[in-house]
């Protein structure tokens, strides 16, 4: 872990608590076009959803609710980040390794 790896996690958190709850409730530009084009009555339901509305259920205010569904929504996507880097990693080196003649390669005791 990177020395600045703490100092980009508290910024990315302080911007995700104090942006998310000023973000626009607004319909996003494709549900606007489905609103004005008259389709959005075919839209189909999800599946399931993690935070209808990017609200936390039980928590009754607004703000807290959206600040804190952007917290979870954030370590998810570093966390899907993280671990595709790892694997990614884990599987160059091994296959570097691998292509060494068995002379250059280090014995990992």
């Amino acid at each position: 872990m990177n020395k600045k790896t703490p100092y980009f996690l508290i910024f990315t958190v302080a911007i995700t608590l104090f942006l998310a709850p000023i973000a626009s409730s607004l319909p996003d530009g494709l549900e606007r076009v489905a609103h004005d084009l008259g389709f959005i009555a075919n839209e189909a339901k999800p599946l399931f959803e993690l935070f209808p509305d990017y609200q936390v259920p039980y928590v009754e205010n607004e703000w807290i609710g959206t600040a804190l569904s952007g917290i979870v929504g954030l370590f998810l996507c570093l966390g899907v980040v993280y671990l595709y880097g790892r694997a990614y990693t884990l599987l160059t080196r091994t296959k570097k390794r691998a292509d060494l003649p068995v002379t250059f390669r280090r014995n990992r005791t």
